[in-house]
């Protein structure tokens, strides 16, 4: 025995079957072309993100993570996948170093005893430390916005090169991987001791900076002359823009 699974109906053999949910899926397409067009582009638009991310090569980011800088020299329809993941990376990175770094503060403020009065500490603890957690991922957000935004800003501003966002997001982007291990590195000496961990994520932001501005300076072909005013002006206003968008999401 065989039955449709479109409306459950048995099917009889040598027999056409005039399936109702068929007919009802057509007359509401009829009815409403439009929404069904939407669909139609939204599913196109899904399977064309997918392709893109099928087109990373594990090779091209251990590159990256080896060498920031060729971010600078991709290339191609899935260069900007490549940028999306390099600053996914970072954005995950720094969530687990602020996990693992919440963790252990809970722990030291919350861990100690075994009384009835410390395990009544147990809900607050939880809800401060996904509080914290919560407000560390719209740092991270706002952090990444305003330093690409400001950098492209600031490089149209100072430089010669006229790129459009998505090639300059792209090599941008890509080279934030490195800064998502560095995160973790930081999130993992957490375990051993808060401050160095503090210790390597303050190196690696300082790195990130610097290299950030030193990469965007040499893609947007920014004059030597004008180098020292293009990181014043990225530092300058990443700060203010970041002061800003914090001061309004938090």
């Amino acid at each position: 025995m065989a039955y449709c699974t479109a409306c459950g109906q048995q099917l009889q053999p040598g027999e056409a079957h005039a399936c109702p949910a068929a007919d009802e899926v057509a007359a509401a397409a009829q009815s409403h072309p439009a929404s069904a067009g939407t669909r139609g582009q939204a599913a196109e638009g899904a399977r064309h993100i997918a392709a893109q991310f099928r087109r990373i090569e594990p090779g091209v980011l251990v590159r990256l993570l080896r060498q920031p800088r060729e971010a600078l020299s991709l290339e191609g329809p899935a260069a900007p996948v490549y940028g999306f993941v390099g600053v996914a990376a970072a954005l995950i990175g720094f969530i687990i170093w602020a996990m693992l770094l919440g963790n252990e503060l809970a722990s030291l403020v919350f861990g100690f005893g075994s009384s009835s009065i410390f395990d009544a500490f147990s809900a607050y603890r939880a809800d401060i430390y996904w509080r914290i957690i919560g407000r560390m991922l719209v740092i991270g957000l706002v952090s990444s916005a305003a330093m690409i935004g400001v950098l492209y800003a600031a490089g149209r501003w100072l430089g010669e090169a006229k790129l459009r966002f998505g090639t300059f997001f792209a090599s941008i982007g890509a080279m934030q991987l490195v800064f998502g291990a560095g995160f973790v590195l930081a999130g993992l000496c957490s375990l051993i001791n808060l401050r160095l961990s503090l210790f390597v994520m303050l190196v690696v932001l300082l790195a990130a900076l610097v290299l950030l501005v030193s990469a965007a300076s040499d893609l947007l072909r920014v004059p030597k002359a004008r180098e020292a005013a293009f990181a014043v002006t990225v530092i300058g206003g990443y700060l203010l823009v970041t002061g800003l968008l914090l001061a309004l999401f938090l």
